[in-house]
């Protein structure tokens, strides 16, 4: 049986029952179709199913004819939508034609198969087989569904639908309207709106839409940069509040023409919100609505501020060039092909022509002899140039060039390819340099004499410097080329601004375009870069006059000073760290001579005694010394003072003193001198040098320490002194007696609480606790009791203050002990 026979007897059943309108038993069809009765049974039951043919019983025997119902297979393949009929138990009881075409299966593949087992790509996760379940269940749903079939992608909207048959059971129908085309018109349609925003966004021009006022109502991130303000700070604006007054009338003239339907291009200047000006290609095109109605404008914005900038350079370029062009002491000619166009005043009088018509017209050829002074043919080498600059873009000879009256004379000429226009052209520059080579000639001639006299330099060179700023000619002595690290071939023809400290060559080129215009020398001290190092000389820059009064070059001729540099700037790096030092000292420094008059005194003295150094200048150093106390020191150095005044040698040259000085307000100033005493090489003394420094406050201090003191060991209470932490440092007599009496315990560095047993125990520990924290606050009427060495025991009463620094910092603690029984105060 071939693959398509079940088809064909389903087909012959029923053309058979169409002619047979009372119907057939399953005998009679069996017998007309030539099939067992089984067969044809089974082939009648499955149209039956399908609702292709009816049944109806005859006693015992079933009479089958053609169906006057529509199945319900029929009503499936009306619809457009893909259907799938599944069972409770998940298996396929029909589908339509849409989804067996769309899947390209057949039907019966599929029939009693369960979905999981058919391979379709459609709900094969858990979750859509529950949801389907859910739908078997009664609850119905809907779904989207991307289904990807041979490299391409398919998209569903979907129900799943609870369904039930006629003979009670359940099941679940799959409608899916394929949404595909929907779909990828939707991402066509963003994607053109993504590319149309980010064309209108990122358009290199600025693009805006205004009102029929004129008012914008749409500005792309080009033309509000543009227009120099935030974004969407253009909107509700008009084109009139950015352009100046001049032109407002102008652009009125435009709009009035926009309303009559008129597209134009024009400039606008518009002057920012923050002052800045730009030049504004606008081309404006009228909007009308469907009636004909003006509604405004569609704007595209261009800057040209920079295109009008570069034709204003241009000009100026261009108006320099015919300056240059005319002005030039060289000979220029312009070609076209190998014939005269164009031609500078300076052309005129080097080849003596009668004008520019005696040349323009003519072929460059015509200015140079038949042969050059090697035999080469003129005309040979010159389009062999011709032909390099049409390569190279340029091309460079030295030949002999023919006046108009026969006249020969040796040139450089250089050949420039310019193309303008898409046109080329070629640019002839031709210098006569007849001077120049003679020139270089009588130097040559006189280099031998040169180089004896140069021999018998040391530390030197010598350069000829031409007007390109360039040498032409450089010697050095042996010794420099040995120190600078170089020779001759290193310098000729560089520029003396390669060797010229950065900061300094616009002053050299100054200088040396001077020589080169008055002709006056000049000398000076330079700083020069020779490879990684710096070196000074002593310059002399001398103008070189020829025979016609003419200056071509200057003549440098240098002697090196880079060791006496070296020495003056370590000299000024000493001054400069001893005036820091002066600066910086509250000593005050001073020198005196033999007579101890003052011959310096550092600026320091105005801080400390009231008087400039310039007032003390030439004045004794023994002027301001307490009259009293100055007697008393001559005696006690008598003859310190006897060997310096009287020039002998002395053997103590270091000497200390403290006595009080008058300040200029009068007052009396306690000073340390530290004196040494200057001599030569003989031991001879020359004069002092000192170092004067106020002790005033230490004076002070060392006095209120003698009254403490004293105070301190004769007070009646017993007077205890600690540090922070309460260890005792000092103790008065009366401490001494109470504490230990007449034994030899030792007690400084002891704590104090283990010498007075303090009253609560934790008392003393508390306050030590504050101090610590910097509390300032004393301890009063504390109580305690000291146990002597002899076993007596005295009752206490204890006060306790922090002794204070004058920074506010806490140095120790003064203990005040009274015994209570004597009741000492």
């Amino acid at each position: 049986m071939t693959n398509n026979e079940p088809d064909i007897i389903k087909g012959r059943i029923l053309m058979l029952l169409r002619s047979e309108p009372r119907g057939l038993t399953i005998s009679e069809v069996a017998r007309s179709i030539k099939l067992n009765r089984n067969s044809t049974a089974k082939y009648l039951d499955i149209l039956q199913e399908n609702g292709q043919v009816e049944m109806k019983a005859a006693g015992k025997a079933k009479i089958f004819s053609i169906s006057h119902r529509i199945p319900i297979a029929g009503l499936l393949n009306f619809s457009n939508d893909l259907i799938l009929v599944l069972d409770e138990n998940l298996r396929i009881v029909d589908a339509n034609e849409k989804f067996l075409e769309f899947f390209e299966r057949k039907k019966e593949m599929l029939l009693e198969v369960k979905l999981q087992s058919t391979g379709l790509p459609i709900f094969t996760s858990k979750e859509s087989i529950a949801k389907i379940r859910n739908a078997i269940k009664g609850e119905e749903s809907a779904f989207d569904m991307e289904i990807k079939l041979i490299e391409e992608r398919h998209y569903f909207q979907g129900k799943l639908v609870p369904t039930t048959w006629g003979d009670g059971k359940k099941g679940a129908t799959i409608i899916m309207e394929n949404i595909t085309e929907s779909r990828v018109a939707e991402e066509k349609l963003r994607e053109s709106e993504e590319k149309y925003r980010t064309l209108i966004e990122n358009q290199g021009e600025g693009l805006v839409i205004n009102d029929e006022h004129d008012r914008f109502i749409f500005a792309n991130p080009v033309a509000e940069e543009l227009m120099g303000v935030q974004p969407g700070g253009l909107i509700g604006r008009s084109v009139d509040e950015f352009v100046p007054e001049s032109e407002k009338r102008r652009i009125a003239r435009f709009n009035e023409r926009r309303r009559k339907g008129y597209k134009d291009t024009y400039q606008i200047n518009i002057r920012r919100d923050d002052g800045s000006r730009k030049v504004i290609l606008l081309t404006a095109t009228p909007r009308f609505d469907k009636f004909g109605k003006f509604i405004g404008s569609f704007g595209v914005f261009r800057d040209i501020t920079l295109m009008k900038e570069n034709e204003r350079k241009l000009k100026t370029s261009e108006e320099r060039y015919r300056a240059l062009f005319e002005s030039s002491s060289d000979s220029i000619f312009i070609l076209k092909g190998k014939r005269i166009v164009q031609c500078n005043r300076s052309s005129i009088e080097m080849f003596g022509s009668a004008g520019k018509d005696d040349l323009i017209g003519t072929e460059l050829i015509s200015l140079f002899p038949d042969t050059q002074d090697d035999g080469t043919r003129s005309d040979e080498e010159l389009d062999e140039k011709l032909a390099e600059a049409r390569v190279k873009g340029s091309s460079n000879a030295v030949c002999r060039c023919l006046r108009r009256d026969g006249s020969k004379f040796l040139s450089d000429m250089r050949i420039q390819k310019v193309v303008t226009g898409g046109e080329t052209l070629y640019q002839v520059t031709i210098r006569d340099i007849s001077e120049i080579v003679e020139t270089q000639r009588k130097l040559q001639e006189n280099q031998n004499r040169l180089n004896n006299i140069l021999l018998s330099l040391y530390d030197s060179f010598i350069g000829i410097i031409n007007r390109e700023m360039k040498y032409e000619y450089f010697w050095g002595s042996p010794e420099l080329d040995l120190r600078y690290g170089i020779n001759a071939d290193d310098v000729l023809g560089r520029s003396i601004f390669e060797f010229a400290p950065a900061d300094k060559r616009e002053e050299f080129e100054h200088l040396i375009n001077g020589i080169f215009d008055t002709g006056i020398p000049t000398r000076m001290e330079v700083s020069m870069d020779f490879g990684n190092n710096r070196f000074w000389q002593l310059m002399s820059l001398s103008p070189y006059v020829d025979e016609n009064g003419s200056i071509p070059y200057v003549i440098q001729y240098a002697i090196d000073t880079t060791e006496k540099n070296r020495a003056v700037e370590a000299l000024k790096e000493i001054g400069e760290k001893y005036r820091l030092l002066e600066e910086n000292l509250s000593d005050v420094i001073w020198m005196a001579d033999r007579n101890m008059n003052y011959t310096y005194i550092s600026s320091s003295s105005v801080h400390m005694t009231g008087y400039d150094p310039q007032e003390l200048i030439g004045t004794s150093i023994l002027g301001r010394v307490e009259s009293s106390f100055l007697e008393r020191l001559k005696r006690q150095e008598e003859k310190i003072f006897s060997d310096f005044i009287s020039g002998r040698k002395v053997t103590n040259r270091n000497m200390k003193f403290e006595l009080p000085l008058r300040i200029k307000n009068g007052d009396l100033m306690w000073a340390e001198i530290n004196v040494t005493i200057l001599t030569d090489e003989d031991g001879t003394p020359v004069g002092l040098t000192g170092v004067t420094r106020d002790i005033s406050e230490r004076k002070k201090a060392e006095a209120e320490i003698a009254k403490f003191s004293t105070a301190f060991r004769a007070a009646v209470d017993s007077l205890i002194i600690t540090d922070e932490r309460g260890r005792v440092s000092d103790l008065n007599d009366a401490a001494v007696e109470l504490l230990i009496g007449n034994t030899e315990k030792k007690v400084f560095g002891t704590e104090v609480s283990r010498l007075i047993r303090f009253s609560p125990k934790d008392g003393w520990k508390r306050y030590l606790k504050g101090i610590e924290n910097e509390e300032k606050e004393p301890l009063r009427n504390a109580k305690g009791e000291v146990l002597r060495p002899d076993g007596s025991r005295i009752k206490l009463e204890i006060n306790a203050s922090p002794l204070i620094h004058h920074g506010n910092g806490i140095l120790g603690i003064l203990i005040v002990a009274r015994s209570v029984a004597s009741g000492s105060h």
